[in-house]
């Protein structure tokens, strides 16, 4: 789940907040009766769920989170958000931090995540001012960031490529010299039909997914 969740009573949304941090009642389909628990369902939620049993709250625009420069809106987002906060420069170990589903570490990958991933926040690790060690003023802690808008926008829609699965991780550099970028166009993806889109970063407030190409 997003950073940006929890922070949602401190940015004048309580009502909302209350509405996740409480067990919430499926209004729509109204029959049978469902519930969803505390802290809502799972942040990944695809739109084919909302519509057997939808949860208002994954679908809320708070327009704090967004920027007015940004054109994208409505579906397939849900709850479009244009802040996230930092995870490092790397690649390696983003998804987990080296932590499992129940919070415990694992063995062999925890300290190959605490050297990957450098930003100011790791997923499933608590961090606070103490773990940045290049300084404070040195450390971005949040930033802003684009939506997609269906365009093959190289910062909003990673690719499917194998290829890649292998190297990236040790070249990132791999991103600006990609066969799949239109050479013409060298901040979009080909639209020669070569490109097979897997992420397109919506920008849900509720996922914390970073994607790129």
């Amino acid at each position: 789940m997003s950073a940006l969740v929890p922070l949602l009573p401190f940015i004048e949304q309580q009502a909302l907040w209350q509405q996740i941090s409480n067990p919430f009642k499926v209004l729509d389909p109204a029959t049978p009766v469902q519930f969803y628990s505390s802290m809502g369902p799972n942040p990944e939620m695809g739109l084919s769920a909302h519509q057997s049993a939808r949860y208002d709250p994954w679908m809320t625009n708070v327009a704090t989170y967004r920027c007015p420069s940004d054109p994208g809106t409505g579906l397939p987002a849900q709850g479009r958000t244009n802040h996230g906060v930092c995870i490092g420069d790397a690649l390696g170990q983003q998804n987990t931090g080296g932590v499992n589903e129940t919070g415990q570490a694992n063995a062999t990958v925890y300290p190959r995540a605490v050297k990957a991933n450098r930003g100011m926040f790791r997923s499933r690790v608590a961090m606070g001012f103490r773990d940045v060690l290049d300084g404070l003023a040195n450390t971005i802690a949040a930033g802003e960031f684009n939506t997609d808008l269906g365009d093959r926008q190289v910062t909003t829609q990673a690719v499917n490529d194998a290829s890649f699965s292998a190297t990236i991780i040790n070249n990132p550099s791999l991103c600006t010299t990609s066969t799949e970028i239109d050479p013409p166009r060298p901040s979009f993806g080909s639209s020669d039909g070569s490109v097979r889109p897997r992420f397109s970063r919506h920008g849900s407030r509720i996922e914390g997914f970073i994607c790129g190409m």
